[in-house]
């Protein structure tokens, strides 16, 4: 009879690596819920260029008729963790951390 550790295959499962994959899907959701909120595309332009993106992209998304899913990620190249988490919303995977050292 085999023992336990010999069937549960994922007992040392690398918790670091699942939380920064589901990590980068929830910073693509807080990208996506972000851009949501720019209802205008004289609002989006307006902050985009603020954010320092070239004017060609910037009309290349704000005319998109992409979904926005797919708009945010090519907007997670501006909006940078930084910029995210000064808006109040923290990566997964920086809170793994802490509470993995505690």
């Amino acid at each position: 009879m085999k023992e336990f550790s010999e069937f549960n295959d994922y007992t040392f499962l690398d918790n670091s690596r699942v939380t920064r994959k589901s990590g980068q899907m929830a910073k693509t959701k807080n990208t996506e819920n972000i851009l949501k909120q720019w209802k205008k595309e004289r609002t989006r332009y307006r902050i985009l260029r603020n954010l320092k993106l070239e004017h060609w992209r910037t009309i290349k998304l704000v005319n998109s008729r992409s979904r926005y899913w797919r708009i945010a990620k090519v907007l997670e190249t501006v909006l940078t963790d930084e910029r995210i988490a000064k808006l109040g919303y923290t990566s997964m995977f920086h809170y793994y951390l802490v509470v993995c050292e505690n």
